[in-house]
């Protein structure tokens, strides 16, 4: 009996940082072998309406996985009127590079409340 070669392959992985408005091309997941990085950014995928303005845009990190060393295709991206931000082997950088822009454009109807709830408060205090 022959027995078979065990042969290995390296891959590259990178992660994209990528921002637009409106419906999200998933065909550019197929075409650049992606998908989202995080659970949120798989939310952000969903369709939401049409906001103007900075607040309407919406960054995703997607990790991309592949046999070569090419980058990704902005061009095609861009003809989807999404751009691709940032392109880099740490996913920390990626990841900063979302939460900044959330943190900017965040509502203040959305913004986390700093005043305490009743919830947060111990009720042994309230106690003569």
């Amino acid at each position: 009996m022959m027995k078979k070669k065990v042969t290995t392959m390296k891959t590259y992985q990178w992660f994209l940082v990528v921002e637009g408005r409106g419906e999200f091309p998933f065909d550019m997941l197929r075409y650049d072998s992606a998908f989202p990085y995080r659970e949120e950014d798989s939310s952000k995928l969903k369709p939401v309406p049409f906001v103007p303005g900075p607040r309407g845009l919406r960054r995703v990190v997607l990790c991309r996985r592949g046999v070569n060393a090419l980058g990704s295709t902005g061009a095609r991206w861009s003809s989807f009127g999404w751009q691709v931000l940032m392109e880099t082997t740490d996913p920390g950088e990626a990841i900063d590079a979302v939460r900044d822009n959330d943190r900017v454009h965040a509502s203040p109807t959305n913004a986390p409340s700093t005043r305490a709830s009743a919830h947060d408060e111990d009720p042994r205090a309230a106690q003569p």
